[in-house]
This record gives structure tokens, C-alpha cells and sequence, in this order.
């Protein structure tokens, strides 16, 4: 599996989200690009080094997972958009609704990808995305039972040991 890392200028665009919220996030970056011509393949490693700690990244995981929760909801809801989405997107989507992703993220990242080669930060790296793929599906699902909530006229029952009303 390959991940588009450089293009050059004006080869192409980013895939157009239709969102009443445009997100303030650099989650749209990370979409995916649609070009024309050729695509190569670089043969060395690119080391993305980011020094702002772990910290900044849990905080941004948080936004972006509260993001990928939502539009989730949309693009599932939307019978024109499934039709389009490739199938890296519709196993995504399927597993979203399940607690499965983050673990299979990890088992894949971990280990089938090489992760562990990188020691602490590989395992740390796997961890990281496992725990932001589990707040996406927790998410989804205090989304889903707060809408329902809302169509019943039903408050949210406030558990004052949890975080959130949420049954799991």
C-alpha cells in the first residue's frame, strides 16, 4: 500500500467535501488528492519528524475524531456519496460501526506493517491511532444517541461517574 505524499502544484485538487461546517481543522489536508497524469513512487523513506509532543497530537486526534464522527454520520446517510467511495473507504465505513478499527489498526500498523522495527515510537505510533479510531466509533456512537435522544424529546440521563450519558 502506497500513500500519496507529493504532487506538484496544479496537477490536481483535493476531493470536494459538501459540509455546512467546514472544519477550522488541517483535517482536509488529509483527504484525498484527485490528479491527472502520471504517479511515481519515491524509494526512500520519508521521516515525517514532528517535535510539539505528544501532547498537541492527542489534542488534535480529539478534534479530528470529533470531525471523522460526524462526517461519518453525513456520509453514510448520503446514498450518492456511498456509490463513489473506493474500497479502502467502504471497509473503513463498515468498520467504523463496530469497536473493531482501532485494534485492527494496530494489529496492522503494529505488525503486519513493520511498526515494531521502530521500537517505542512504533508501538507508541499504533497505540496513539488505536485509541483516535476508538473515540471515532465512541463518538459515532454518543452522536447516534444523542440524535435519537433529540427526535424522542428525551434528555440525555447524566451518569455523574461517566463523561457522558452514553451507554456502552
Amino acid at each position: 500500500m502506497h500513500k500519496l505524499a507529493l504532487f506538484r502544484v496544479g496537477a490536481g485538487e483535493y476531493e470536494k467535501i459538501d459540509e455546512d461546517q467546514w472544519s477550522k481543522l488541517d483535517m482536509e489536508i488529509h483527504e484525498h488528492p484527485i490528479l491527472s497524469g502520471k504517479i511515481g513512487t519515491i524509494q526512500s523513506k520519508i521521516d515525517h519528524q514532528d517535535f510539539r509532543g505528544v501532547s498537541y497530537y492527542v489534542t488534535k486526534h480529539n478534534e479530528y475524531s470529533d470531525w471523522e464522527a460526524a462526517r461519518y454520520l453525513k456520509l453514510t446517510q448520503d446514498t450518492k456519496a456511498k456509490q463513489h467511495w473506493s474500497w479502502m473507504q467502504k471497509v473503513k465505513y463498515a468498520l467504523m460501526r463496530t469497536p473493531l478499527l482501532g485494534p485492527i489498526y494496530f494489529i496492522g500498523s503494529f505488525f503486519l506493517m513493520g511498526g515494531f522495527r521502530d521500537g517505542t515510537r512504533g508501538f507508541a505510533f499504533a497505540l496513539l491511532k488505536m485509541a483516535y479510531f476508538n473515540q471515532i466509533y465512541l463518538k459515532i456512537r454518543e452522536l447516534k444517541q444523542a440524535e435519537k435522544a433529540t427526535l424522542n424529546n428525551i434528555p440525555l440521563s447524566i451518569n455523574k461517574h461517566a463523561h457522558s450519558g452514553l451507554r456502552y
